[in-house]
């Protein structure tokens, strides 16, 4: 309800439709936070390469964590400052209200689909032929080229969803999930190497 109420409230700023301005959303938002979950990731390998223990990772992780949290602080404004606020009771009762849209619903499927393929590779691929074949030290660089590519893949997914529709986005995404399970038995994954970064980069 809270992301809702503050996409209309931006794009009756804006003057702009719900629909762009959410896309817009979006796509900012899955840049900052496929970003900086790239540049952790690094972080951590990086560590990791210099040779410094599992408890330096965690400190980093925690400053990163911690400066991220004082900048959203003091650098972001809120959307609803001057305004009516609303009261906790009217706030999850419009949270509850939206569960009666199907597309809500129909939405839950993707999230399953991807949880389900994370979970293939997790088992069938990283550990039965990334972590043999490349080293355990390099699956967290491959895990980084995830969010590496969901972080570039945000403009033009922000171009199709403006051009095509929301839809072909799902579908395109679909298409991908579809291909990590069906690739991983046509292709030989156990003398691909760094080939199998194919698997990541799909995700």
């Amino acid at each position: 309800a809270f992301f809702a109420q503050t996409t209309q409230r931006l794009a009756d700023a804006a003057g702009r439709s719900v629909e762009s301005k959410s896309a817009a959303l979006a796509s900012v938002f899955g840049i900052w936070s496929l970003g900086f979950e790239f540049v952790t990731k690094m972080l951590s390998f990086l560590l990791g390469e210099a040779g410094l223990p599992p408890f330096a990772h965690f400190c980093v992780g925690l400053s990163l964590a911690a400066v991220s949290a004082f900048g959203a602080l003091k650098l972001t404004r809120p959307v609803h400052e001057g305004s009516e606020q609303l009261g906790k009771c009217n706030a999850v009762l419009g949270a509850v209200a939206l569960w009666s849209d199907v597309r809500i619903w129909l939405l839950s499927f993707m999230t399953l689909a991807f949880s389900l393929i994370w979970a293939l590779m997790r088992s069938a691929v990283t550990v039965d032929h990334v972590t043999p074949q490349l080293g355990p030290e390099n699956v967290i660089l491959l895990s980084a080229l995830i969010s590496l590519v969901g972080a570039l893949a945000q403009y033009p997914i922000r171009v199709m969803a403006w051009s095509c529709g929301k839809g072909m986005v799902l579908l395109v995404g679909s298409l991908l999930m579809i291909l990590v399970p069906v690739l991983s038995k046509v292709l030989d994954v156990d003398h691909m190497g760094w080939w199998l970064m194919i698997f990541y980069v799909m995700l």
